[in-house]
């Protein structure tokens, strides 16, 4: 703490410590005593929040505009190693003076107001007013990181001015909005909101001390000798902590939610959206100087960041909605927008990115009759699967005659056969969801565990990880008292779905392959079931004798682990040649290195 204190007092001017730390503390904390004058206690600790976010995002403007503006110079640091690592010391102690101020006038508006509060019903004790705090506090200072992270300079001042106060506008009605849930009587679980406050708070923390890292190398024509070494440890890290971590910090909240009664659905939505997330600001923090979708990436990001605030939301205050006969939250409904906005953003921004940067991402639409044929495919073996659990069913319970005519009235049903228009709308409509998961376990995450294991071990490894990764869904959302049968029915699915999924994307090389059939593999239970309400996926029940029929009608899956191409006898796939790293082979053990094309994003 001590060096890091050092280094800030180097890295910031005096005279703006002078004014952001002191004379900025003092006169915040006069505006939070003249808003509990002025708008009564309650209102004013939210009007302060907005105002410290507003006039905190332009004192740190003095300083970090700079850093981003193209002309600014590093002077002594410039152009090495230890000036990277004082930049990054700098800015992670500034932003840890950001967080200690902002905690420390929300704590004196807070505390002024305390009385209010309990008067009011709002909180019970100094606990539920420092849970209170805390949460507004860290939204204000998220938002405030997040500004700065996406500010830079402009072409003129007043056009820098009024996207600055756009970004400012929307942090604003977020803090508002966190500031009224907790302060709604009907609010029966505010740590959900809490955990993802603190979790955003370590993550755009760390975005910013590395975009300024990024920043500071590609500012100048640096060697290569003077380029930090291979980044992909810390992207593996970042990844990990997003797609696992953040899921792992919802499964309490998920638990509250449903010991409430609260639907669950808008959870669902966020999860897909975590693994994407991880990689895309993965690829945005790397030192290495790709081109890369930065539209696309961003509608990821925002997406995931957004629908994780409404899940979170939804649990703090169920708002429920009924339509054609079902009842679930309004924010998953929301939720559902969200996703549509952001599927047709994600179309136009790969549409303009051009040929190079959806090269560089792995967005290429690669061999389309390969991949079409595969997808359709896939789509088939769905079918015979179903099939075979009918007829296994039927062998147990003696009604195998029965068991064939429940399969083929499936296809007679009017209530399904009309799903099938809503469910080919819906894939232009909600891809980026099934993308939120495919881009991280297919793109990313399989050519490394193939590297590291060899492409069948890869590709089974990779389905059981998969398979706990739902394990806060198992418990709270598919099934219904039967939370260690329905994780271990999702082990054997993902990992037999990853079998196939993987040999797809072998083949073709187009990761728009495993996104189609995990959306056909998620839809078609709609058309299974005759309903395309929420409940059509939740509330399952799962016996012991499941389990093993499921591993009976995975066998259409796992037969694709004796392709030629999953066993090495095949040239190995292009995404693999990309990473220009050693491959085991699985016959005899050795490592053969691909042809290095540049590391794979």
């Amino acid at each position: 703490m001590g060096e890091l204190f050092g280094i800030y007092k180097v890295f910031t001017p005096q005279k703006y410590r002078i004014f952001a730390v002191y004379l900025g503390t003092i006169l915040m904390m006069a505006v939070a005593l003249l808003n509990n004058i002025l708008y009564g206690k309650g209102i004013g600790l939210i009007v302060t929040a907005v105002l410290l976010l507003a006039a905190d995002v332009y004192l740190d403007l003095f300083v970090f505009q700079g850093i981003f503006g193209k002309n600014f110079g590093f002077g002594l640091l410039r152009n090495s190693d230890r000036g990277l690592k004082v930049i990054k010391k700098g800015v992670l102690a500034d932003r840890l003076r950001s967080l200690f101020q902002h905690m420390i006038v929300m704590m004196f508006t807070g505390f002024m107001s305390r009385d209010y509060f309990i008067e009011q019903g709002y909180i019970e004790g100094p606990a539920d007013l420092i849970l209170m705090i805390l949460t507004i506090g860290m939204t204000e200072y998220v938002f405030n990181t997040l500004i700065l992270n996406i500010s830079r300079r402009h072409e003129t001042f007043f056009e820098g001015f009024l996207l600055d106060m756009l970004y400012i506008l929307a942090g604003s009605a977020v803090v508002a909005g966190v500031g009224f849930l907790f302060m709604n009587e009907s609010v029966p679980a505010p740590y959900p909101m809490l955990a993802v406050m603190g979790f955003l708070t370590i993550i755009v923390t760390y975005a910013m001390v590395e975009r300024v890292g990024r920043r500071y190398i590609n500012s100048f024509e640096i060697s290569e000798k003077n380029i930090p070494g291979d980044d992909s440890g810390r992207r593996m890290w970042l990844f990990i902590l997003i797609a696992f971590g953040l899921d792992a910090l919802m499964i309490p909240a998920m638990y509250i939610g449903k010991s409430n009664g609260t639907d669950l659905t808008a959870f669902m939505v966020a999860q897909m959206m975590y693994p994407a997330c991880g990689v895309a600001l993965g690829g945005l923090l790397s030192y290495r100087r790709v081109r890369l979708p930065k539209i696309a990436y961003w509608t990821i990001i925002t997406t995931g960041l957004i629908t994780l605030i409404l899940a979170a939301s939804s649990v703090m205050l169920p708002l429920e909605f009924e339509m054609a006969g079902t009842t679930t939250t309004i924010l998953y409904y929301i939720s559902n927008f969200v996703i549509m906005i952001a599927s047709v953003l994600m179309i136009v921004g790969l549409c303009v990115a051009g040929k190079e940067k959806r090269e560089n991402a792995g967005f290429r639409f690669r061999n389309p009759g390969r991949s079409l044929l595969i997808t359709a495919l896939f789509i088939v073996l769905y079918f015979a699967r179903v099939f075979i659990l009918c007829i296994a069913d039927g062998l147990i319970n003696d009604s195998v005659a029965e068991a064939v005519r429940d399969f083929v009235n499936i296809f007679s049903s009017g209530s399904s056969v009309q799903l099938i228009p809503a469910i080919v709308i819906n894939l232009p409509l909600t891809f980026v969801m099934f993308l939120g998961e495919e881009y991280g376990w297919r793109y990313y995450l399989q050519p490394i565990m193939q590297k590291k294991l060899g492409r069948l071990p890869g590709v089974i490894l990779l389905g059981i990880l998969w398979g706990i990764w739902h394990v806060g869904a198992d418990f709270t959302y598919y099934s219904d008292g039967t939370g260690v049968q329905m994780l271990l029915a999702q082990i054997v699915t993902c990992v037999s779905l990853g079998i196939f999924f993987g040999y797809a994307y072998m083949k073709t090389d187009n990761i728009w392959v495993p996104v189609m059939m995990h959306f056909f593999n998620n839809n078609l239970i709609m058309f299974l079931s005759g309903d395309a309400s929420v409940n059509a996926m939740q509330g399952n029940v799962v016996s012991w004798t499941d389990i093993p029929l499921m591993v009976i009608g995975a066998a259409v899956f796992w037969l694709f682990a004796f392709a030629s191409i999953m066993r090495g006898e095949k040239e190995c796939p292009l995404y693999m040649r990309k990473a220009g790293v050693a491959e085991v082979d699985t016959i005899n053990g050795t490592k053969a290195v691909a042809d290095g094309m540049g590391e794979a994003v």
